[in-house]
């Protein structure tokens, strides 16, 4: 994904990820949405750390493994 060609990627409910701004010169600009209103008193999304290295498979929607 590039700033001169924008695409929706679609992140699966379950799976950690990390996104992260490659380019030196340029700012990061996410969407995100939810089917639901985040409840901070019974929270369903955490903190999980994506450890360099450690990424099974990389998510290509051009490449249809999502």
């Amino acid at each position: 994904v590039t700033g001169e060609q924008m695409k929706a990627v679609q992140m699966l409910p379950g799976y950690t990820h990390s996104i992260t701004n490659l380019s030196e010169t340029e700012n990061l600009v996410t969407v995100m949405w939810a089917n639901e209103p985040f409840d901070g008193e019974h929270p369903d999304t955490f903190h999980e750390p994506v450890l360099p290295g450690k990424i099974d498979k990389v998510i290509n929607p051009e490449k249809g493994n999502i």
